[in-house]
């Protein structure tokens, strides 16, 4: 019980790394066929849908471990299953997930990602939250809750469909989040503390979950993880951090912030949004996803700051090229601090002129002004430095090669 498993192995690897590879078994509902000449789907923005067979069955397996469930031989859910075959839980439709990418993710610069489940079909981003993705560098992962009295199986879906999309994007661990309502509660606030290693918070929208029975006044509240391993617990305390909204008055506001005290109580980073006249049909504005998304980045906010103004310092003595990642690791842990919009506008500004100096390289060199070319691209070299390296010897053997047929000529 107390060992993370491959399953977390794998994400946890997959989440470290810069670069990914596209996973050949998940492809996009309206993908298609591989053109060689079309751009790299690994990075594909907008909004699509990941298709699979099923879930990994030991992706099953290791999530229920985490629940305290134990394989038994008559149970219909052992490990004598092959570990890799996938399984649907008998629904075709449970192995769909939905994507949406702001069309500003950018490869260098890793994102972060939120992964949202409510009851019935959840194929969009809420629209209020849409320009959030851009605003915070996020990717937004969509699937159905399920079964309330089976919050495992969309927990293990949660953890599988961020390995799909870690393999398609460069993303910070840093910043995984899950979002939770209705059925969709339960399970968020279930994978912030079991699985503390790959979701760093969690966002429950008008309600809450426990790891235990809960009595309160009277009434019995059922726990998910009743038998859940207590050290597993005390470690999440202290790297889960939790967000309870709430849009009630009277019993139901008391309800509603309930698991929000128990986890105060317990040790847990909490922190509470609570607007009684908001009602609990609509979802929280955008407003109110930044303030979770700020209580969330927070404790990275110091070390951000360090990194925007070192960056800064670069870019005006013109070291555009060291500049650039410190902007870059300044945003991705602190989209929302006070000097993310200067930090996010000077990102901006020299990403577009990397950009520009590479696009007038390859002009000079399809036009076969080979000698602008070559001060283009040695100023190019000089001004970027390590941070344009590969694209130096990319144009570097292209401009050669330009040369090479020119002269055949």
């Amino acid at each position: 019980m107390r060992r993370r498993g491959k399953a977390w192995d794998v994400l946890a690897v997959l989440l470290a790394c810069c670069c990914f590879a596209a996973p050949a078994s998940a492809q996009g509902d309206d993908d298609a066929p591989a053109d060689p000449g079309a751009p790299d789907p690994r990075h594909r923005t907008g909004h699509y849908s990941i298709d699979t067979p099923g879930i990994p069955y030991r992706v099953i397996y290791e999530t229920r471990l985490r629940y305290g469930w134990e394989p038994r031989d008559d149970d219909t859910d052992t490990y004598r299953r092959s570990p890799n075959q996938p399984t649907n839980d008998g629904d075709r439709t449970s192995t769909d997930w939905f994507i949406e990418v702001p069309e500003t993710y950018r490869a260098d610069r890793p994102a972060g990602v939120v992964v949202m489940m409510q009851s019935g079909v959840l194929r969009r981003c809420p629209e209020s939250w849409r320009k959030a993705l851009t605003d915070h560098n996020l990717v937004w992962v969509g699937f159905p809750a399920g079964s309330a009295y089976r919050p495992w199986f969309a927990h293990a879906r949660a953890v599988y469909g961020l390995q799909l999309v870690a393999e398609r994007y460069t993303l910070d661990p840093r910043r995984v989040y899950i979002v939770g309502k209705d059925n969709g509660v339960t399970v968020a606030n279930a994978a912030a503390v079991l699985t503390p290693e790959v979701f760093r918070a969690a966002f429950m929208l008008f309600g809450g979950a426990f790891p235990a029975d809960l009595d309160h006044r009277g009434d019995t509240y059922e726990g998910f993880a009743e038998n859940a391993d207590r050290g597993l617990l005390r470690e999440a305390s202290r790297r889960s951090l939790l967000a309870y909204f709430n849009g009630e008055d009277g019993i139901e506001r008391e309800l509603a912030l309930l698991a929000a005290v128990a986890y105060q109580r317990a040790g847990f980073g909490v922190t509470v949004i609570d607007e009684p006249m908001h009602g609990d049909d609509d979802l929280p504005s955008a407003e109110h996803l930044a303030s979770a998304i700020h209580a969330f980045e927070l404790p990275l906010h110091r070390d951000a700051k360090r990194a925007y103004e070192r960056g800064r310092r670069m870019a005006d003595r013109g070291r555009r090229g060291d500049a650039l990642p410190l902007l870059m690791e300044a945003l991705s842990i602190g989209s929302t601090a006070a000097f993310a919009d200067d930090a996010r506008a000077k990102l901006t500004e020299l990403q577009d002129a990397y950009a520009a100096e590479v696009a007038a390289i390859e002009a000079h060199t399809t036009a076969g002004e080979f000698d602008a070319a070559g001060q283009a691209l040695s100023a190019f070299e000089r001004g970027w430095g390590d941070h344009g390296e590969a694209d130096t010897e990319r144009l570097t053997d292209a401009l050669r090669e330009a040369r090479r047929a020119a002269r055949e000529d």
